[in-house]
């Protein structure tokens, strides 16, 4: 029998993971809405990257207005691993 995990994946802001009940669970989808500019795909990618870095998890992001640009995906990531590497040192 196959056990199946769910874990969190948190955002790193306590107020924003409390709003989502703890975080954005794994394995499942989550659809985020809003207003034009009001940072949609900056939530995504951010957390796109914490699955990818933080739990070595396989992210599917769908993108449904065909804008997706990787070198801001791989911006984003190279920050949170110099970050990760800045909090370890201390």
């Amino acid at each position: 029998m196959d056990i199946e995990v769910h874990v969190y994946i948190l955002y790193l802001f306590a107020r924003f993971d409390r709003l989502l009940g703890g975080g954005i669970y794994t394995c499942e989808v989550t659809e985020v809405f809003g207003r034009s500019g009001s940072g949609k795909t900056q939530l995504a990618l951010h957390v796109s990257a914490l699955a990818c870095l933080k739990h070595r998890a396989h992210v599917l992001y769908i993108d449904t207005s065909n804008c997706f640009c990787a070198e801001r995906m791989v911006d984003i990531m190279q920050r949170l691993k110099a970050t990760e590497e800045v909090c370890k040192a201390y």
